[in-house]
C-alpha cells in the first residue's frame, strides 16, 4: 500500500530525470575535427531553429596556414561570411532567416601545413542565437585535432572562460569589441575593423605641452608692447550625416504600374529606366535557371568604416568582397525560377533594398510561331496573342494568368538572348 501511494511521487521524478536528459542531449553543439592532409571539417550538432551563429576558431601557424573556408551542406541556404585576414584567427558569420535545423558540417577549412605537424586547432567558441536574436544555450564546443604531440597555446590564444566538463550547457559568450554582430534575419560581415585592436590616439593641447610648473615668458623692456595671446576662433560643429532608408523600384515593379501601350519599344525601355544611384548589377538581367550567378557592386555613401550587411530572399549568399576603399562586391545566386529577389543592405541604421533584375527561362514548350525564335516578330506575336481569362496564352510563370509578370518575364528573356548574341 505504500508503494502504491508512492508510485506517482516516483513517476514524476522519472518524467523529470527524462525531460532534464532530453533537454540536455538536444542543446546543440560545434566542433572541429581533422580529415587529415590540413582538412577541418567545421560540423554542427543538434540544431535547432539556430537562425546566427558567430564562432572564432583560432589556430597554431606553426602548423596550419592559409585557410580556406568553403561552406558546408549544414548551412546550405545560409548567408556565410568568413574572416580569414589575421593569421591565426578565423571568424565565421553565418545567418538564415528560416533557422537552422539538423546535424552536418558547416563549413570545411582547408590549411596548408608549412611542417610536417598534421596542424592544431588551439580554440573553438561558438555563440548561437535563434531567428529572433536570443541567444540559444549551447554544448560546450569540442576540438578533436589530429594525434600527436601539440604545441602549448601562447597566453593570448588561451580562452578567457574556465574550462568546463563536457556535455555542461554554457551560454555561449557575447562577441568582443566590433566583431559581427548576428540578429535575426542579418549577418555584419567580418571586416578587418576591430579585429586586430587599435589604440586611440592621444590629442595634446597648448596646455599639456607645457611643462607643470614653468613661468610664462615676460616681455622685455623698451616700447615694444607684449605679445598678445592668440585665440583660435571655435570650430564649427561638425555637419550630422543624415542616413535615409530607400527602397529601389524593381523593373518587376514598373511593369505593374504601367499604363501605356504595350509594344515592344514600350516595355523594353522599362528594363533601361532601372538605374540605383551606386549599384550595379552585373549581368543587368540574370535567368533564374539555379546555376548562373549575379554580383551587385555596391559603392558605399557616405563612406565609413562600418561593414555592411544583408538579408536576402529568394537568392543565396555566395561570396562577398572589398572591391575598393568604400566599395564591395556581392555574388548571389538567385532562386530557381524567381522573379522576384531582393538583397536588404542594412548600415548605419538604414536600409537600403536593392531588387535583382532577375527572370525565370521561357519554358521550351513554349511557341512563338514557325521558328520558335525570340526575335521582334515573336514578340509582337507574344504581345498581340493574350488569349481569354479562362484559357490564357504564353501564361509563362503558370500561375493561371496573363498579366505583367508574364509580359516581364518574356521581355527579359528576349533581351537577355540579344544580348548573348552581340558578345
Amino acid at each position: 500500500m505504500q508503494f502504491a501511494k508512492r508510485l506517482p511521487v516516483f513517476l514524476v521524478l522519472a518524467c523529470l530525470l527524462f525531460c532534464s536528459g532530453t533537454m540536455a542531449l538536444a542543446a546543440p553543439q560545434v566542433s572541429i575535427s581533422s580529415g587529415g592532409n590540413g582538412v577541418f571539417t567545421l560540423q554542427g550538432t543538434g540544431f535547432q531553429g539556430v537562425g546566427g551563429a558567430y564562432i572564432t576558431i583560432r589556430y597554431d601557424t606553426a602548423t596550419l596556414a592559409n585557410p580556406r573556408v568553403v561552406q558546408g551542406n549544414l548551412a546550405s541556404g545560409a548567408l556565410m561570411a568568413p574572416n580569414i585576414t589575421n593569421p591565426g584567427v578565423i571568424i565565421l558569420g553565418i545567418i538564415h532567416a528560416n533557422g537552422i535545423s539538423g546535424s552536418g558540417p558547416l563549413a570545411i577549412i582547408t590549411f596548408d601545413r608549412p611542417g610536417s605537424s598534421l596542424g592544431v586547432i588551439l580554440s573553438l567558441t561558438a555563440d548561437l542565437s535563434d531567428t529572433s536574436g536570443a541567444k540559444i544555450p549551447s554544448l560546450t564546443p569540442r576540438i578533436d585535432n589530429p594525434a600527436g604531440p601539440s604545441p602549448s597555446p601562447s597566453p593570448a590564444d588561451e580562452p578567457t572562460t574556465p574550462p568546463q566538463e563536457p556535455g555542461t550547457v554554457q551560454p555561449a559568450p557575447p562577441p568582443a569589441g566590433t566583431a559581427p554582430v548576428l540578429t535575426g534575419g542579418t549577418v555584419t560581415m567580418p571586416g578587418e575593423a576591430g579585429i586586430a585592436g587599435e589604440k586611440p590616439v592621444e590629442q595634446i593641447t597648448p596646455e599639456a605641452a607645457v611643462p607643470a610648473g614653468a613661468a610664462p615668458a615676460l616681455p622685455e623692456t623698451g616700447d615694444v608692447e607684449p605679445p598678445q595671446p592668440v585665440r583660435e576662433a571655435p570650430a564649427p560643429p561638425a555637419a550630422k550625416i543624415e542616413h535615409k532608408s530607400v527602397a529601389h523600384k524593381s523593373v518587376l515593379e514598373r511593369f505593374r504600374t504601367f499604363q501605356g501601350e504595350k509594344t515592344p519599344k514600350a516595355l523594353i525601355s522599362l528594363f533601361e529606366q532601372h538605374v540605383m544611384e551606386g549599384i550595379s548589377q552585373e549581368p543587368p538581367i540574370v535567368l533564374s535557371d539555379g546555376i548562373a550567378s549575379v554580383k551587385l557592386h555596391i559603392q558605399l555613401s557616405p563612406p565609413g568604416r562600418e561593414i555592411p550587411n544583408f538579408a536576402l530572399k529568394d537568392a543565396k549568399y555566395v561570396s562577398l568582397k572589398k572591391a575598393g576603399e568604400n566599395s564591395w562586391v556581392i555574388e548571389l545566386l538567385p532562386a530557381k525560377g524567381a522573379y522576384r529577389s531582393t538583397a536588404r543592405m542594412h548600415r548605419n541604421g538604414a536600409i537600403t533594398e536593392i531588387p535583382l533584375t532577375v527572370a525565370p527561362p521561357i519554358p521550351r514548350e513554349a511557341q512563338f510561331g514557325k521558328e520558335s525564335a525570340l526575335n521582334e516578330a515573336a514578340f509582337i506575336l507574344f504581345l498581340k496573342e493574350r488569349g481569354t481569362e479562362k484559357a490564357p496564352r504564353f501564361d509563362l510563370n503558370g500561375d493561371g494568368r496573363r498579366d505583367y509578370i508574364d509580359d516581364y518575364i518574356f521581355t527579359a528573356n528576349y533581351l537577355f538572348k540579344s544580348s548573348q548574341g552581340k558578345r
